[in-house]
């Protein structure tokens, strides 16, 4: 019996320390699985309200599960009606992939290529125990660096030297200088130095200078915790040198004598319809001329239509045999950003034609990449596998929601259903950042905890003007309006938090300040309710087909769910926007924002126990 029991606790102490292996089976969606690693990033790195957590952690990674899962379904429903064909999948979703592609092609081509030897990061530490203080001496031309370089090698003292010279303003206490601070050719030169001698005349690519050593302090790493993290940064400036010694010798190599064509004719006529815009946008949100000015999506059409269909489909550029219109451009430009601090029109076309320079750098590493079969990596493919399905659904869902039509018996029909003057609503207040910019959204989530921080910083910041004037507030408003907004603040405790919610005029971040039940609102007559009745009804439409027709392809395509792996997952959210850096240069989002979807479940749930 006693055997027995230690058997037992055992196998459960081996249940409770098992740990789930990266490709595991999470979810089974049609013919296609969401893996326990695209799950634990999925999960990690998206913004969840903290609270969220703490109440019931798994509820809410049960939610972030559906939410991918019927992603997923939408997308396999959006590629089985030729979505793929579309110009978003084919030029703005095919700018997200090239990325990927590159960022493989850097990882062999530089990163993969960086290694430090033993004797560099020994001479580094080394060099990261001393900080040098030295006196320089300052010479625009060659004849006078190397006449105070002899003045000094026949003895004069450095101090005599610079009492009549204008770098004396800038020594009143020696110039101190640590490990990494300097470029590696200067910084031998410096740590090679005994304590009052002097280098010759070093040329920085404007002025001669020459250094001298007046003392040198040895750093004490008797705590072996410093020690560590001094060995931490040493390694991290050798690779990032090595790195940077890499990509220049890659660059000047893959780069040169490249054959490369644009149509000159083309690009002003696309510079021209960016100004125009870029003006009008000024005029609009009554921006300094000396402001920034954002480059929004939504100028996408706006270009393209000033532009027209025949020069929209022209080649704009020949990389090699390879044509590029003036649309696939376009579409790229649109989707990589852009913003300007002028007016100027010359300055912007100067802008704007560095921006085709590097279109053509980062289109010729794509090109090499898919050339050397990137697409093919195991980690490119991941990426494809989580975001495609993210575009593909978005797409279906946006023009499901645009075929959507009230009619006006219904806005009637609704309006005394739930304005029914006798019928009492829950009423909330919240204060919210509206912006372009996920640099804004960040920083809003950095603020959330002080009230007056986030709402100086929402006035300061927001778009919606009407907001900035209201002191940040929405004011009080029933939990049936302003859509996505309205739904999910209306699901918050007061003081919680929400976003980055992704919305047609960008994105939200929003904090629920106030909320009051069964209040008594002041009839309102039909018409003066009919433009908001509209968004709402729209709303209410555009959710119950999403739950109808998520349920739908849940039962044509198949759904199964691991919920042993789900909930005995160890997995923790960071709670914060996370940024992927790409080689070759550019950032994305980590991980697609997906909203959090999971009013469907119940519906299909009760639908299989049904069956």
């Amino acid at each position: 019996m006693k055997l027995k029991l230690l058997f037992l606790l055992f196998v459960l102490a081996s249940h409770l320390t098992a740990q789930f292996k990266d490709d595991d089976v999470i979810a089974k969606v049609g013919d296609q699985v969401i893996t326990v690693e695209e799950f634990k990033t999925r999960y990690q790195m998206r913004p969840i309200q903290s609270s969220m957590l703490t109440k019931d952690e798994e509820r809410t990674r049960a939610k972030v599960l559906y939410s991918i899962v019927a992603e997923k379904l939408w997308a396999m429903e959006a590629a089985n009606q030729n979505y793929d064909t579309s110009d978003v999948m084919n030029y703005t979703y095919k700018s997200l992939e090239k990325a990927f592609l590159r960022d493989a092609l850097y990882k062999k081509e530089i990163a993969g290529k960086v290694k430090i030897s033993d004797i560099d990061f020994i001479r580094g530490v080394q060099k990261s125990k001393l900080t040098l203080y030295l006196n320089f001496l300052v010479a625009e031309k060659k004849e006078e660096a190397d006449s105070l370089y002899n003045l000094l090698k026949n003895g004069a003292a450095i101090d005599s030297l610079l009492s009549n010279r204008i770098e004396k303003d800038f020594q009143k206490f020696p110039l101190e200088v640590n490990f990494g601070e300097f470029p590696v050719e200067l910084e031998d030169s410096l740590y090679s130095l005994e304590i009052g001698d002097f280098t010759k005349p070093l040329y920085n690519g404007s002025d001669y200078y020459i250094y001298k050593l007046v003392n040198k302090d040895f750093v004490n790493e008797a705590d072996s915790r410093k020690a560590s993290e001094n060995q931490k940064k040493v390694r991290s400036v050798l690779e990032e040198r090595a790195t940077n010694k890499i990509f220049e010798e890659f660059y000047n190599s893959f780069f040169k004598g490249r054959k490369i064509t644009t149509d000159g004719f083309l690009f002003w006529t696309f510079a021209d319809n960016v100004i125009k815009v870029l003006n009008q946008n000024r005029i609009d949100k009554e921006i300094d001329p000396t402001e920034k000015i954002v480059l929004e999506g939504k100028d996408l059409n706006t270009i393209a239509d000033g532009i027209g269909a025949d020069s929209l489909n022209m080649v704009f550029i020949n990389i090699e045999e390879n044509e590029i219109t003036l649309k696939e451009f376009l579409y790229d430009f649109v989707f990589e950003g852009f913003y300007t601090l002028t007016n100027n029109p010359n300055i912007i076309r100067g802008q704007l034609n560095s921006r085709v320079k590097r279109f053509i750098e980062l289109e010729l590493l794509y090109m090499e990449a898919k050339k050397q079969g990137f697409y093919n990596d195991p980690q490119v493919q991941k990426d494809i596998s989580m975001w495609k399905p993210y575009y593909q659904s978005t797409l279906l869902k946006n023009d499901f929601k645009n075929e959507i039509k009230i009619k006006e018996n219904e806005l009637l029909d609704y309006y005394n259903e739930v304005y029914d003057s006798s019928k009492n609503v829950t009423m909330i207040n919240i204060i919210e950042v509206l912006s372009d910019s996920l640099e804004v959204i960040e920083k809003a989530m950095q603020l959330a905890a002080n009230e007056n921080e986030l709402r100086e910083f929402a006035i300061n910041h927001t778009k919606r003007e009407w907001v900035k004037k209201n002191n940040a507030e929405f004011g009080m408003f029933p939990v049936n309006a302003y859509g996505e907004i309205g739904r999910i603040a209306s699901t918050l405790e007061i003081g919680e938090t929400y976003g980055p919610l992704k919305l047609d005029e960008g994105y939200s971040f929003f904090k629920l300040i106030d909320r009051k039940k069964d209040q008594d609102v002041e009839p309102k007559s039909f018409t003066e309710l009919k433009d908001e009745l509209r968004k709402q009804l729209m709303f209410k439409k555009s959710l119950d087909g999403l739950i109808d027709r998520t349920v739908g392809y849940a039962n044509k395509y198949g759904v199964d769910i691991k919920y042993d792996i789900l909930y005995n997952l160890d997995v923790k959210n960071l709670n914060m926007l996370v940024y992927r850096y790409i080689g070759f240069g550019g950032r994305v989002l980590a991980i697609p924002l997906t909203p959090i979807f999971s009013e469907w479940v119940e519906k299909w749930q009760h639908q299989k126990e049904s069956l």
